[in-house]
């Protein structure tokens, strides 16, 4: 997939906020989560996203779609990572 493809579309699935990002070499994040859902598309390098104890390769032009509030951690490839990642707010759960 393209990114102008790609941001078009997530555009119209409510994702209002789009950036690009870069990821260094051999980075791991801790778990964490998010209060919004995301969409990412690699356009350079490797990403794996392990969501629930899962592995998911991301290389140029895979996309990777996550729910909000999902535990998950991201490992970059020996050339980092280059994607481009939609977020979109959620409402917030009643307590």
């Amino acid at each position: 997939m393209q990114r102008a493809e790609f941001e078009s579309a997530i555009r119209g699935e409510g994702f209002a906020e789009i950036i690009g990002k870069t990821a260094p070499p051999d980075f791991e994040a801790k778990p964490h989560t998010h209060p919004w859902d995301v969409r990412i598309l690699v356009l350079e390098g490797q990403m794996t996203v392990v969501k629930q104890g899962v592995p998911h390769v991301c290389n140029p032009g895979d996309t990777f779609s996550m729910d909000a509030h999902c535990e998950h951690f991201e490992k970059y490839g020996a050339a980092g990572s280059t994607y481009v990642l939609g977020r979109r707010e959620v409402a917030p759960t009643a307590a």
